[in-house]
């Protein structure tokens, strides 16, 4: 299992890429806590409940990758997102 399925807990997830600068904490910016998962990838999570809200990579410092279901009313953006799906070849077989 590759470490991105636990770390969604899922089969997939939806994670649209971030510009840094636009991006910011409105609350709760003190319960947040990181943690290096791989060399240069830092994952940052929630310390109450555990859930991963975003991660960063040292080979894109300009862009953070933002875990959209941590989101509420994210459907109402949706629009202004590229969608892509990536990783097709590790994609369960049952998955269509």
């Amino acid at each position: 299992m590759t470490t991105c399925r636990k770390a969604s807990s899922s089969a997939f997830s939806v994670n649209p890429l971030v510009n840094v600068e636009d991006f910011q904490i409105l609350s709760g910016a003190d319960e947040i806590v990181t943690y290096e998962s791989s060399k240069g990838k830092y994952r940052y999570y929630c310390k109450n409940c555990h859930s991963q809200i975003y991660h960063i990579k040292d080979d894109m410092p300009d862009k953070l990758t933002l875990k959209l279901g941590t989101i509420d009313h994210c459907e109402q953006d949706l629009t202004l997102l590229e969608l892509k799906h990536i990783h097709n070849s590790q994609k369960f077989p049952w998955l269509e």
